[in-house]
């Protein structure tokens, strides 16, 4: 029998007469530091409407160092509050002499972040304590966080996670579609050379971009669903119990569809036959990219975190938790709970009931199988020995969002350029565009993201005519759009561009569509009656929203490349290449792609269609041969831009499609 169980009596008083015992912390009520205390509950109530409880212990008097320690920590647990994709609903500050090193934990169960530092030492940075976020993370928790708080405290979070749920739908779909676009875009140019291709640095940004905002936002489902499990299927509240269960079935749905979508398009494309095969990383490079260790830096190169190795693993595992997809059938089972929403949060029930069926269908149709992840994972783990980080790759994707919201930094392109480039434009012309910074409005994948179509002033595109001789303002069409066109612009600046921005088809200045850090200006070599019609297309198409699904189809509403596209496809012939047989040596030409049965065309391919028509000048049906001329490019070199014409022009456009 072991000596260690008697002597711990003993052992216990003697350390107390020598000294060492631990000191005893008790809470630390401070004149000091109730400002900032109330101030992070504060936060927490008027910014979520959720509880917060934050406490300081001590061991006696801390002096002003500890008070200022403890301050700090709580502001860097603000933060760190802000960025977290993951709840936590009381912090507990100790601050302890005996500890040399601070650490930080999360209490799974409660949602209680405990930092332990020592009274002389330094608070632990707001990146720390997402660490430790991450670290403790567990969607099965049990802490039912509403009682002892206010109802009306309970149903403002309600309302506000009802409406935050919706938004985060729409925002996995904007993203998926982006990658999934990437996805089929890359294809489409392995199927043009007829062998595997590479991603440039433009489309590996891209995708790690979209695939971080995307995990990102699937892991702030997760937590919603976490967040309001403990009320929907245990205690009663009245008027609130039953919107929480639409809240988290909801949340059930949305996070099933669209990890299933997102897997799809990163593991997708590949039999089961094939899936031993090391072939596959260059069929579907996405895949490769995006499971790799990945820096997170930000626009001036200094590098903020590492996501690790094993992301796309990470969801895989997170599609095989037994737990959490039995407890989705559970609930799926379970009777909803009778009585009726409160009129604050009828109508957000209202609006997820609606959405309900439509996300059935997508995690139906785009789902991955539990025995395909599972034989993805077994592959990936066979060929490469990986352990997949399942949280902590979430804690530095919130860094990096959290760094990366503003650039701040002026355009490359000057005045001076811009009025040279101005003084070049016919109205009618091709512009493309790009602005540097993570966080862009583009959404078309490569190097060149967003397409727009010159107007130039009002009294030079009106006066070009139609085939008939009617002057292109005399147009019904064109009289209905002009009261739009002469409206203030939204930086005061007279409107001489129209494009399909996210706010929908609308006329912009050429400072705010053009004064970016790189510019591409293509002429279409046509009549002037083919340029009034084409402007006279696009001028119909103003005030339609945007077309996050890329779908050249549909008509109600449009991508920017797709105002191009409705504009000037029935002289330029952007289809000739999708549209040629199999065996065609047409099929090689860029242009319009498919992705998943819809046909679209990113800003990239428009350029390297304009690069096929210099080195292809003749005409072979339907392809219809040299038709648009290259006339300047604009192309950043450090903080400013670098005005190309001529053929330096046609060498910088080959170079930037592969960048």
């Amino acid at each position: 029998m072991s000596r260690a169980p008697l002597l711990a009596p003993l052992l216990a008083p003697l350390c107390l007469l020598a000294g060492c015992a631990a000191p005893t912390l008790t809470p630390l009520l401070h004149p000091e530091l109730e400002p900032v205390q109330r101030r992070a509950v504060r936060m927490a109530e008027e910014g979520w409407s959720l509880p917060l409880r934050v406490e300081v212990l001590a061991a006696g008097d801390p002096g002003p160092g500890g008070l200022e320690l403890a301050r700090a920590q709580i502001e860097a647990f603000e933060e760190a509050y802000r960025r977290s994709p993951f709840d936590a609903f009381a912090l507990e500050v100790r601050l302890d002499p005996e500890r040399e090193r601070g650490r930080a934990r999360l209490d799974a169960h409660t949602s209680r972040l405990v930092v332990e530092v020592s009274p002389s030492g330094a608070p632990l940075s707001a990146d720390a304590l997402l660490e430790a976020w991450a670290e403790g993370y567990d969607w099965e928790r049990e802490g039912r966080w509403f009682e002892g708080a206010q109802a009306r405290l309970i149903e403002g979070a309600l309302v506000r996670d009802l409406g935050k749920l919706a938004e985060l739908e729409q925002e996995l779909g904007r993203e998926l579609r982006s990658l999934e676009l990437l996805a089929g875009s890359l294809r489409a140019r392995a199927a043009r050379q007829g062998e595997a291709v590479l991603l440039t640095p433009s489309e590996s940004r891209q995708a790690r971009h979209t695939w971080f905002r995307a995990t990102f936002a699937l892991y702030r489902v997760l937590n919603t669903l976490a967040r309001w499990r403990p009320l929907a299927e245990g205690t009663q509240l009245p008027g609130l119990t039953p919107p929480a269960h639409e809240l988290v079935l909801h949340a059930r749905w949305t996070f099933t569809a669209h990890l299933g979508w997102l897997l799809e398009t990163v593991v997708g494309g590949r039999s089961l036959g094939r899936l031993w095969r090391r072939d596959f990383w260059h069929r579907n490079p996405l895949y490769v990219l995006l499971d790799s260790e990945a820096p997170l830096l930000l626009p001036d190169g200094e590098r903020i975190a590492t996501i690790p190795k094993g992301s796309v693993g990470a969801l895989l595992e997170l599609r095989l938790d037994d737990d959490l997809f039995d407890w989705f059938e559970e609930l799926d089972e379970r009777p909803a709970p009778s009585g009726s929403p409160s009129a604050k949060l009828a109508p957000g029930v209202a609006l997820l009931r609606t959405r309900l069926p439509a996300l059935r269908e997508l995690a139906e149709e785009r789902g991955l199988s539990g025995f395909r992840a599972w034989k993805e994972l077994w592959d990936a783990r066979l060929k490469n020995s990986a352990s997949f980080p399942l949280y902590h790759a979430i804690a530095g994707v919130s860094r990096f969002l959290g760094h990366t919201r503003v650039t701040g930094r002026p355009p490359s392109i000057q005045d001076a350029q811009l009025a040279r480039v101005a003084s070049l434009l016919r109205p009618g012309d091709v512009l493309l565009a790009r602005e540097d910074g993570f966080l862009s409005n583009a959404f078309l994948p490569g190097f060149w993201p967003h397409a727009i179509l010159y107007l130039g002033p009002e009294g030079e595109w009106t006066q070009l005519r139609l085939a008939d001789g009617t002057p292109l303002g005399e147009d019904p069409v064109v009289q209905r759009a002009l009261p739009a066109f002469r409206a203030k612009t939204e930086d005061g600046h007279p409107a001489r561009v129209i494009e399909a921005v996210s706010a929908g088809v609308v006329f912009s200045s050429l400072e705010h569509a053009l004064q970016k850090d790189y510019a591409l200006a293509l002429r279409p070599l046509l009549s002037e009656a083919q340029r009034a019609a084409a402007i006279r297309r696009a001028l119909a198409l103003q005030g339609l929203p945007y077309d996050f699904d890329f779908d050249f189809a549909s008509d109600d509403k449009v991508v920017c490349t797709e105002l191009v596209y409705r504009a000037y496809n029935g002289d330029l012939q952007f289809r000739c290449g999708i549209d040629a047989a199999e065996k065609s040596p047409q099929r090689a030409i860029p242009g319009v792609i498919e992705v998943l049965g819809r046909q679209t065309m990113p800003a990239n391919d428009l350029a390297r269609y304009a690069i096929y028509m210099q080195d292809h000048p003749q005409p072979q049906p339907p392809y219809p041969g040299r038709l648009l001329e290259l006339i300047c490019l604009l192309d950043r070199e450090g903080d400013q831009a670098v005005l190309h014409e001529g053929p330096a022009a046609l060498v910088t456009l080959r170079e930037s499609v592969e960048r």
